[in-house]
């Protein structure tokens, strides 16, 4: 049990240098300011896998119930929905980011410079 209770804090400190590394690599090569704007586009990208683990949060208990159940269609009609659910919300945060990416990295660019 003592070895198991530190377990959490070890996976989510090296989570964070993992999702980091990029970061540090890129500022440690001596250029501040595309590491800033690197991170702020890489911080608007991960949105998208945010709106999906909310979605996830939300519909996979009611799958795991129809699962159970053996509710087939009822598992069909819930996974699609979920699809759509996750789908349309990353695809305009997608299209907003390829249309008015540069403007909105632009916001950033001075705080690096």
């Amino acid at each position: 049990m003592a070895k198991d209770r530190y377990s959490l804090f070890w996976i989510s400190l090296f989570l964070i240098i993992i999702g980091n590394a990029d970061v540090v690599l890129l500022n440690s090569m001596g250029n501040e300011t595309e590491a800033g704007v690197y991170a702020a586009a890489t911080r608007a990208a991960r949105l998208s896998a945010f709106l999906l683990l909310a979605v996830n949060a939300i519909v996979a208990p009611v799958i795991s119930q129809a699962y159970a159940r053996g509710e087939n269609e009822n598992l069909t009609r819930i996974c699609r929905y979920a699809i759509t659910l996750a789908f349309w919300p990353s695809f305009g945060l997608a299209l907003v980011l390829i249309l008015f990416g540069v403007p909105i990295l632009e916001i950033f660019r001075d705080g690096y410079g």
